[in-house]
């Protein structure tokens, strides 16, 4: 698997595959949590 950090930069759609391949084996080590976060929290509603 490519690293993950630096597949967000190149291949979006990529990463988030392998993401959730990952996810779906348990393997939560190796999540490219930083990014996952942010990606969650750009697209949650948060009130005010």
């Amino acid at each position: 698997m490519t690293d993950l950090t630096d597949l967000y930069h190149s291949d979006y759609d990529a990463w988030l595959k392998d993401n959730l391949e990952l996810l779906r084996q348990s393997r939560f080590e190796q999540l490219d949590v930083e990014h996952l976060t942010e990606q969650v929290l750009d697209r949650a509603f948060l009130p005010n």
